[in-house]
């Protein structure tokens, strides 16, 4: 047996050991758990995310489709691979798959991993993807839209936008001349896509519900969410599952609805950190002072697909083929770590490090399958495209200003 295979095996069972510490133990890692659920909400408001100091892993890509023969589109029912078996420890060195930019490749740390030095990165085009600049929304056809008031959270459905407020806790519909139409109060979050919709979670204290507005549908669609203390959600799937984090008896736990039925327990996974287009779900298995260890598994199912004890889990890639991965551990108001993972299989197709030159924050991902990534590096923002190839590049200007004050809220 290797020293890296030893080391694995001690990481695990000092994980499963800190599962089985006192009540004290359990509650503190509840609260750490719970902090790093509401962080890896995209808040614009950064001072909110900076007073959650201890978090669990927050969760975070170019222009063309993830490359090598890890990268084939999933089965159709979204099963894993029958080759692949299940293993915590996951190859850390990134894809050996050459990028074609005949460039010299980015710098690297002694383990292989890309250095984000977020001002050496030439810039590209501009995101193909909805974002936000105060309270201007910038379309992907290049046209804007003035909003009547700023929002944290925004999707675009089309012949409307959705926008959430954090401060306020109220759900905007925007039409087409940007003027805004309550649509919701006490609502905690809000996720969505254009192809599937827009849903949220409603709590006023007394109950909690989860709402859904089709892209063809005139009303939200409520489902209410029993037993459940409060809730967040998480992810929306292209089936229309939304996957939501509750406080429920036995503590916090991932559910799912069809909004047909009612919600139901997605095993006994404690938080999510995002929905795949296919219904798989991102769920932390445990976790403990020293990291954390997550699963992707099938929300049909319950299986799981594979797991790993050296990232934390995200959204997948729209085009099915890659998972996020960030730090297993984080105390601060950002990351250092985005990987993106084969979604099939786990293995790293590229891994990239800050370092010490700044943290990183939101990210979304393109159609594509490339990511973009917020970071901040010596008193400036930047938005970069993150892709499977290593390729790095800046998707927009830089933005000078104060760490608390990230300017871009991303699409979903």
């Amino acid at each position: 047996m290797s020293r890296h295979e030893d080391e694995k095996l001690l990481a695990r069972g000092l994980h499963e050991r800190a599962d089985r510490l006192s009540e004290y133990s359990l509650d503190l890692d509840e609260v750490r758990g719970r902090a790093g659920s509401i962080r890896r909400r995209r808040r614009a408001v950064c001072g909110a995310v900076a007073a959650v100091v201890l978090a669990v892993a927050v969760p975070v890509g170019l222009n063309v489709a993830a490359t090598g023969p890890d990268s084939a589109p999933l089965p159709a029912d979204g099963s894993p691979d029958p080759s692949v078996t299940v293993s915590r420890a996951v190859d850390p060195s990134p894809s050996p798959s050459p990028s074609p930019d005949p460039r010299p490749g980015p710098e690297r740390t002694e383990d292989g991993r890309i250095v984000l030095d977020a001002a050496a990165a030439p810039r590209g085009a501009d995101p193909a993807l909805d974002y936000l600049t105060g309270s201007v929304l910038h379309r992907t056809d290049g046209s804007t839209l003035a909003l009547a008031r700023r929002v944290d959270i925004v999707v675009d459905l089309g012949e409307v936008v959705l926008g959430f407020s954090y401060q306020t806790g109220v759900l905007t519909s925007f039409d087409a001349a940007g003027e805004g139409t309550r649509l919701a109060g006490d609502v905690v979050g809000l996720v969505g896509n254009r192809e599937t919709g827009a849903a949220w979670v409603e709590d006023d204290g007394a109950r909690t519900t989860a709402a859904i507005l089709p892209v063809a549908g005139a009303e939200p669609i409520r489902r209410e969410v029993p037993e459940v203390g409060s809730a967040q959600p998480v992810g929306l799937s292209a089936d229309g599952t939304l996957v939501l984090e509750g406080d429920t008896p036995e503590g916090q736990r991932v559910l799912a609805t069809d909004f047909e039925s009612e919600p139901r327990l997605v095993g006994d996974y404690v938080a999510a950190g995002g929905v795949t287009p296919d219904a798989a779900v991102s769920a932390q298995v445990s976790f403990s002072d020293t990291g954390s260890c997550w699963a992707l598994l099938q929300l049909s199912t319950g299986r799981e697909r594979w797991d790993t004890c050296d990232y934390a889990l995200g959204a997948g890639s729209p085009e099915r083929t890659l998972v996020l991965g960030t730090d297993a551990y984080g105390d601060g108001i950002g990351g250092s770590t985005v990987a993106l993972l084969d979604a099939r299989t786990g293995k790293v197709a590229a891994d990239y490090t800050t370092g010490d030159l700044g943290f990183t924050q939101d990210s979304a991902w393109e159609p594509s399958g490339y990511l973009l990534q917020t970071t901040y590096q010596d008193g400036t923002w930047y938005l970069l495209r993150l892709g499977p190839d290593g390729a790095v590049e800046q998707a927009l200007d830089p933005v000078a200003g104060s760490e608390l004050d990230n300017p871009w809220v991303l699409g979903q």
